[in-house]
């Protein structure tokens, strides 16, 4: 196994301009996130938002514009890595803002499922919608091929990334709705 001081690019101008490029990539993405965590509700930060959004990618659709069937919140905490703790303040904050809800799992009466409310999936939905149209807007120049390479090096990177002993599932994605 090489090590990172081992790799011929260790020290490289490439390697430099790679995480340059990844840093800045990193800064707009936060930004994007705290700007989006608003559109959904004024008072919404990014790691809210984070598991709104997570949640409604991993949950069963509804059905007529109902919620979906809702998710665990081990399997968020699994889904995140983040630590129970902080995920149970997430929740109550969300709670709070009116845009979750606990309902009961109809497989286990002692288990809670995690779902958005009508109010918090039609908010979360239309801020998804208008940073598709924005970033669709933005992206219109490129290729299909183009941005098929994009995404392929995004993947790839992201899996390089991947902190050690994470999940190996599939990280939150936004599906098409």
């Amino acid at each position: 196994m090489s090590t990172p001081e081992s790799h011929p690019a260790a020290g490289s101008a490439e390697l430099a301009a790679a995480e340059a490029q990844v840093t800045a990539f990193w800064r707009r993405a936060r930004y994007t996130s705290r700007s989006l965590a608003s559109q959904v509700h004024p008072q919404l930060d990014a790691s809210g938002y984070t598991v709104l959004a997570t949640i409604d990618d991993l949950q069963a659709p509804g059905t007529d514009g109902e919620p979906g069937s809702g998710v665990r919140a081990q399997e968020l905490t699994e889904r995140l890595a983040l630590h129970k703790s902080r995920l149970s303040r997430v929740i109550t904050e969300l709670e709070g803002l009116g845009l979750l809800e606990r309902t009961v799992d109809p497989q286990d009466a002692r288990a809670r499922l995690l779902r958005l409310t009508p109010s918090g999936a039609e908010s979360l939905r239309e801020a998804r919608r208008r940073r598709r149209a924005v970033f669709s807007a933005r992206l219109a120049r490129w290729s299909p091929a183009d941005l098929g390479e994009l995404a392929r090096l995004l993947g790839r990177l992201n899996e390089d990334l991947r902190p050690e002993g994470a999940g190996g599932g599939e990280e939150p994605h936004t599906p098409q709705r």
